[in-house]
């Protein structure tokens, strides 16, 4: 399964940052699969005409989840590819901000609880990977300067 590759408390300061990524792409890839399974309940549990976008959109999830899934196996997961995924994630809550400040009436009420509770993981996943870099970093720069 995802945690063959080790016990991720014992992986020293890379630990933090595997443990977002890891968690990341499960809730990715959750959300994906049911966007490609199931786009028709998706755009009718948020109110949203148009299922077509939401079987793309599971289908980019799908891809984003594997990309965290690759970096999250690996014993030191890239600074710069954690920090685009957390960028990806910060992103995802604006785009959600934006469409509640200028299309509020895209979503039902039921679905803006959706969109919003998605946006609150995706920015803890976001903030847990950032975390976790400079956790890292902080054990770089502490063993350059012993």
């Amino acid at each position: 399964m995802i945690t063959e590759s080790g016990n991720l408390s014992d992986t020293g300061s890379t630990g933090l940052l595997r443990a977002a990524l890891l968690g990341n792409a499960i809730f990715s890839a959750i959300c994906g699969v049911v966007m490609v399974w199931m786009p028709y309940r998706v755009s009718a549990a948020l109110n949203w005409q148009g299922p077509n976008l939401w079987l793309f959109v599971g289908l980019g999830l799908l891809v984003f989840a594997g990309a965290l899934l690759w970096q999250g196996k690996q014993g030191r997961p890239s600074v710069a590819w954690g920090t685009l995924f957390s960028l990806g994630d910060y992103g995802w809550v604006i785009g959600t901000v934006w469409l509640g400040m200028f299309a509020p009436t895209v979503m039902s009420g039921d679905g803006w609880m959706i969109a919003w509770g998605v946006s609150a993981v995706v920015a803890l996943f976001g903030s847990l990977q950032l975390l976790g870099i400079a956790r890292m970093m902080r054990k770089v720069l502490d063993a350059i300067e012993e």
